[in-house]
């Protein structure tokens, strides 16, 4: 899925399919100026609903820590689960 805005591309969905568990991995990317925007919390909610329509009943994102993307999770009714740490 595609956000595209005066002919610009500002952001993008993308859902990956794991139908015999039941879960689509979600992946959300937009520019920062939509950070926390309606936009992108749309661009949230339509995987989620194709994901739905698909009989899947789990959803999951994967965040940066400092992304601000959690907050915009939280507005489209998604809980955390777990953190994840970088070993480097």
């Amino acid at each position: 899925m595609v956000l595209e805005q005066s002919g610009q591309i500002k952001g993008l969905a993308l859902i990956f399919w794991e139908f015999p568990i039941g879960r689509s991995i979600v992946e959300v990317m937009t520019t920062p100026e939509l950070a926390g925007n309606l936009c992108e919390i749309d661009l949230v909610q339509q995987p989620v609903a194709k994901a739905e329509s698909h009989k899947l009943s789990a959803a999951h994102i994967c965040v940066m820590a400092d992304s601000g993307m959690g907050k915009v999770l939280e507005q489209a009714w998604f809980t955390k689960v777990r953190t994840y740490l970088d070993m480097l």
